[in-house]
C-alpha cells in the first residue's frame, strides 16, 4: 500500500505485521522532492510519541531520552594474526587505512631497522585534523598462516606514539583479499573488564560508502578500526538532531597518539546504507566536534551489515587529493573518581578471540 504526503495514516498501521513502503511528495527542502523509505511495524513503533514521524524527521529532530546514555556493548575489533620475525602478532585491521603502521616499541621489539631517509615521509591527521608525524619506515618479511609458502615484504611507517602495536590498512586487506575470499582471517577480539574505546582512520586516497541518515545523502567514512559511530558537531547541529548527554565514565575518548577529547553527546538516528529500498535501522552516533568527515562508520555497524561484500558497489573514490593521510584512531578513556584519565595500556588488556568469517 502507499500514501502520498498524509503521514497521519501511518499510526492504524502499526498493528499490521508486515513492512510497507510511504511515499512523501512535497516535503524537504525541494518542492518536488520525493522521498520512500521502507519501515516496518517494530520499527515504527520505536518512534511512538514523537511529535513528527520519523519520514518527516529531516525537518523536525527525534525527541530527547530521558537519561544520559552509555555504550550498550564492550566492541568487537578486527584483527589479522601476521608471522613476523618468525613471531606471531596482533595486527589491527583498518579498512579506512590504505597505510600500514607500527609502533616504535614494535620495531624495536622485532629487531628491525628503521630507516629515515624518506625524501617524502607522511604526515597523518587525527579524526579532528591535528597532524602526527611518522619518524621513518620499516620493511619486513610477512605470512599468514594459511599459506606459510607464500612470503612477502611489507612496509610499516613508523610512529613513536601509536597507542596500538600494529595496523593494517585497506590497501593490504585488498590486496590480501582478507575482506572476500579468506575473510577467515580476520578476527574480532573482544576486551574483557576495563576498556578504551578506539577509533583508528588512516586513509589515502579517501573512500566512502554512500549511505542515508534521517533521510538525508551523506559520504559515509568506513572505518572497521573504529569502536564506535561519529558524527560531526556540525552535522548534528546542520541536521538538527537532539543529543543525549552520556554518562561521565564515557564522555573521553583517546586519538592515535594517545591524546583525548571529549564527546558532546550521541543522537540516534534511521539510517541505512544506499537505495531507498533499504530498511532503516535506527543508529547511534556519537559527535565529536572537529571531527573531519560529516560520519564514520564504526566496526560494529560495518561488519553487522557486511558492508563491504553485500554493499560494495555503494562504495567510491573521493575526488579530491590530499598529501596528508587521516589516521583516526579514537577509544574510550574512563575517567575515574579522583578526575584523572585511566587508561589500560594496549599490552595490558585481555583479549578473547572470536570468528568473523563466514
Amino acid at each position: 500500500m502507499e500514501y502520498k504526503g498524509v503521514v497521519s495514516l501511518i499510526c492504524p498501521l502499526l498493528l499490521e505485521e508486515q513492512s510497507f513502503k510511504i511515499t512523501l511528495s512535497g516535503l524537504g527542502p525541494q518542492p518536488q522532492e520525493r522521498k520512500e523509505r521502507l519501515w516496518t511495524p517494530t520499527e515504527l513503533r520505536s518512534w511512538l510519541g514523537q511529535d513528527v514521524p520519523p519520514l518527516m524527521s529531516t525537518q523536525v529532530p527525534p525527541k530527547q531520552r530521558s537519561g544520559n546514555a552509555v555504550p550498550s556493548q564492550v566492541p568487537l575489533r578486527t584483527h589479522v594474526y601476521l608471522e613476523l620475525q618468525g613471531q606471531t602478532q596482533t595486527a589491527l585491521a583498518d579498512t579506512g587505512a590504505q597505510e600500514n603502521v607500527m609502533s616504535a616499541g614494535m620495531a624495536k621489539k622485532l629487531g628491525l631497522q628503521v630507516h629515515r631517509d624518506d625524501p617524502s615521509p607522511h604526515q597523518f591527521e587525527n579524526a579532528r585534523g591535528d597532524p602526527m608525524c611518522t619518524t621513518g619506515y620499516t620493511t619486513v618479511g610477512c605470512q599468514f598462516k594459511d599459506q606459510p609458502e607464500n612470503r612477502f615484504p611489507l612496509k610499516f611507517w613508523i610512529m613513536p606514539k601509536l597507542v596500538v602495536p600494529l595496523v593494517v590498512g585497506r590497501r593490504f586487506l585488498e590486496e590480501t583479499s582478507c575482506l572476500t575470499t579468506f575473510r577467515h582471517r580476520l578476527k574480532k577480539l573482544k576486551a574483557i573488564g576495563k576498556f578504551t574505546a578506539r577509533i583508528l582512520h588512516l586513509e589515502l586516497p579517501r573512500k566512502r560508502l554512500q549511505c542515508r541518515i534521517d533521510g538525508q545523502m551523506v559520504a559515509a567514512n568506513p572505518d572497521t578500526g573504529s569502536d564506535l559511530n561519529l558524527m560531526s558537531g556540525w552535522y548534528a547541529r546542520r541536521s538538527n538532531f537532539k543529543m543525549r548527554e552520556l554518562e561521565p565514565d564515557h564522555q573521553y575518548v583517546e586519538f592515535a597518539d594517545g591524546t583525548t577529547a571529549q564527546l558532546s553527546g550521541v543522537v540516534r538516528v534511521p539510517f541505512y546504507i544506499g537505495s531507498y529500498e533499504e530498511t532503516a535501522q535506527l543508529r547511534d552516533f556519537y559527535v565529536l566536534e572537529g571531527l573531519t568527515s560529516d560520519v564514520l562508520l564504526g566496526s560494529d555497524t560495518l561488519e553487522e551489515l557486511d558492508a563491504f561484500n553485500s554493499y560494495g558497489d555503494t562504495f567510491f573514490e573521493l575526488n579530491e587529493f590530499d598529501a596528508r593521510c587521516d589516521f583516526h584512531y579514537i577509544r574510550w578513556v574512563v575517567k575515574s573518581e579522583n578526575e584523572t584519565l585511566w587508561n589500560t595500556p594496549f599490552s595490558k588488556i585481555e583479549f578473547e578471540a572470536l570468528e568473523s568469517g563466514k
